[in-house]
């Protein structure tokens, strides 16, 4: 066999594994101002996310820092869109993830970034903390849709 035949046969091979390669999940991580929003703006981000880049390919968590933030602020502050995020939480499906070094949400947030989760925050400080460690970030543009360009 030649040289540009093997090659042919390298490329076939290549070209049917490829195909035959499952979507990785994207995982997606949201912070407490992005569960906020969702009384404020009315926006479903679970069902964003899931538009964006299907059922099956994506998988949604919270930081347990995130559910402490919230939990915070709707039982010693009473805020009401805290409230309310609970209220809606509950009727969703995502999976809780325990934060090993981080004492705060953005820190927890930061960390699932390093390991490769989109974070859906609204939080600028923390976007540009994100990008700088090369993470992706989802957040609210123009106070009704979320603007993924940053995942890409």
């Amino acid at each position: 066999m030649n040289i540009k035949n093997e090659k042919k046969l390298n490329s076939a091979a290549e070209v049917q594994r490829k195909q035959h390669v499952l979507p990785t999940r994207t995982r997606v991580a949201i912070d407490t101002n992005m569960l906020l929003s969702v009384s404020q703006l009315k926006l479903d981000i679970f069902q964003e996310v899931v538009n964006e880049f299907g059922e099956q390919n994506s998988e949604i968590a919270i930081p347990d820092r995130v559910l402490n933030e919230l939990k915070k602020l709707a039982e010693i502050e009473k805020n009401k869109d805290a409230i309310l995020a609970q209220a809606w939480l509950n009727q969703k499906k995502f999976k809780v993830l325990k934060a090993q070094k981080a004492d705060n949400a953005d820190k927890a947030l930061l960390e699932l970034a390093k390991q490769g989760f989109i974070i859906a925050t609204n939080d600028k400080v923390l976007r540009k903390s994100i990008k700088n460690v090369n993470g992706k970030s989802i957040y609210i543009r123009k106070r009704k849709v979320l603007d993924f360009s940053e995942t890409f």
